[in-house]
């Protein structure tokens, strides 16, 4: 939900182009991976999160009916690289089902009186833009995704260097799977590829927690200089990234 809602161009675009190979060749095809849906918004004056949670009970009862309700998380800033003239956004929303279901989910939002209004009720509360992209997941603990709705999320966006051809970033990252240690404490890692919204070649590692000491125990292990040696080979060969920002969420919509 977001004021771009209006432009349904963007919607169908997201949808012609679910088939096309991803420009920085993960190797993963649109069949293999969930997409995501990601709405950055500010509340606009006098708005809480509160406001937000109410509607959305609403908008997942809404979309229930028709059995079109994704998984949805919704995440706070905890920290960022942003200067405090120009703040995180307030929160971030994102929504995760198959290609075809969100494309539904929008077809009965824009299509039905009650998604209109629901609709015109987040604009008066929210300033948001919406970015479309596919989801490849790398590693999930169900179980422990299941016997939380906690969550840390950190993000960190990544640009695909020039040179890098043909699937070596699937490769690099399988190999960054395959040495996953066993005392590693996040629950999940996958791969945001945009296709609507950002540029080209670049893609987001995003990394869950179930809490935050959970996190910061992530974090520990980071200074040793194995793991900083191996970042700055990472960065330098393979994709430069941007630097991470950390976020605590919710699961607030189950399927």
């Amino acid at each position: 939900m977001n004021k771009l809602y209006r432009k349904t161009s963007i919607l169908v675009g997201a949808l012609l182009l679910m088939n096309v190979a991803f420009a920085d060749d993960h190797g993963a095809s649109a069949q293999s991976a969930t997409m995501a849906q990601v709405n950055l918004c500010y509340l606009e004056d006098g708005k809480t999160m509160a406001n937000v949670d109410e509607l959305n009970a609403d908008f997942f009862s809404f979309l229930d009916e028709n059995d079109l309700a994704p998984l949805s998380v919704i995440l706070t800033p905890v920290a960022t690289g942003n200067h405090p003239s120009e703040p995180a956004y307030d929160f971030i929303e994102m929504m995760f089902a198959e290609h075809a279901k969100i494309g539904q989910m929008w077809d009965q939002v824009l299509g039905s009186k009650t998604g209109q209004k629901i609709m015109a009720d987040w604009e008066e509360m929210t300033n948001c833009v919406t970015r479309f992209n596919h989801l490849i997941h790398r590693f999930r603990d169900a179980e422990a995704q299941s016997s939380t709705d906690s969550r840390v999320v950190e993000f960190n966006r990544c640009k695909v260097h020039p040179e890098v051809e043909g699937n070596r970033m699937r490769e690099i990252h399988d190999d960054i799977l395959a040495n996953r240690s066993p005392d590693a404490t996040n629950l999940y890692w996958g791969l945001l590829i945009p296709e609507i919204g950002d540029s080209i070649g670049t893609f987001r590692h995003l990394v869950a927690f179930p809490d935050m000491a959970a996190y910061t125990q992530a974090v520990a292990a980071r200074t040793s200089a194995e793991y900083r040696a191996n970042y700055r080979d990472y960065n330098r060969r393979w994709a430069q990234c941007d630097g991470r920002s950390v976020w605590q969420g919710r699961v607030q919509n189950r399927p």
